[in-house]
């Protein structure tokens, strides 16, 4: 059978957040440049879900979402 893409998210608490990665539920996870600006609306503390994919094997986001 088919392998299946290596995704991850985790939704949550972000627990750390700098300009290059960001923690939630235990899951971190590389910001790249095309998310930097959506992703530096957010804080620690805030609740968000991420999604993140392996890109050439660094665990990269690919998506988040906030629960404001």
């Amino acid at each position: 059978h088919d392998a299946l893409p290596i995704s991850s998210q985790a939704r949550g608490i972000i627990s750390a957040l700098s300009s290059t990665s960001i923690t939630v539920g235990g899951l971190t996870c590389a910001i790249p440049s095309t998310l930097a600006a959506k992703a530096s609306t957010f804080k620690v503390g805030d609740r968000a879900e991420i999604k993140c994919s392996l890109v050439s094997s660094v665990n990269t986001l690919v998506r988040i979402d906030g629960k404001k």
